[in-house]
């Protein structure tokens, strides 16, 4: 069973969310005057499902259009979510940017992170892979050693070496 745990909410542009960041615990109650933004902390949640669970092409649809949730009815912002887990005692970072503007529906960017091993940003049809160079050392270097350990290889490091040049190599050209 995988432990995970959300444990902050960063929201910009979601209706009276203008610029927000929320951290969590374990346990959480969310309390607060009439619309002080209670209702749309949950219905960023709402937001988030339509758009990766239902893959919804109109998710905006139930709030009667783009301009009714964005930050102050101003259709060119751009709304971001960002959500931060703890997924095992790994930091796990996922954010996402969208617009609806003219009716239509069009994310942006999306960024995953795991930190201190790698980041993957992707925009329009781009995709940037950005990693810590150590963790990619220790990765190759454990898989080298699950394979070639046990054979007695000679030059192991050399032949780690071609391997991780070559594969990066290869995983950067996709």
């Amino acid at each position: 069973m995988v432990i995970e745990m959300l444990k902050k909410l960063i929201v910009k542009n979601f209706k009276s969310l203008h610029d927000c960041e929320i951290e969590f615990g374990k346990f959480n109650v969310v309390i607060g005057r009439n619309a002080s933004g209670k209702s749309n902390l949950v219905e960023v949640f709402k937001l988030l499902r339509k758009i990766y669970v239902e893959r919804d092409p109109f998710p905006f649809l139930e709030w009667w259009g783009y301009n009714n949730i964005v930050w102050q009815g101003r259709e060119e912002l751009p709304i971001t979510i960002g959500l931060v887990f703890d997924i095992e005692g790994y930091e796990v970072y996922f954010e996402t940017t969208f617009t609806g503007v003219s009716g239509g529906f069009k994310i942006l960017r999306e960024v995953l992170e795991m930190k201190d091993y790698f980041k993957l940003i992707k925009e329009e049809n781009t995709i940037i892979v950005e990693h810590n160079k150590n963790w990619i050392d220790k990765a190759f270097s454990d898989i080298y050693y699950d394979t070639y350990a046990n054979c007695g290889h000679p030059n192991k490091e050399d032949v780690l070496y071609q391997k991780m040049e070559m594969n990066l190599k290869k995983f950067l050209q996709k």
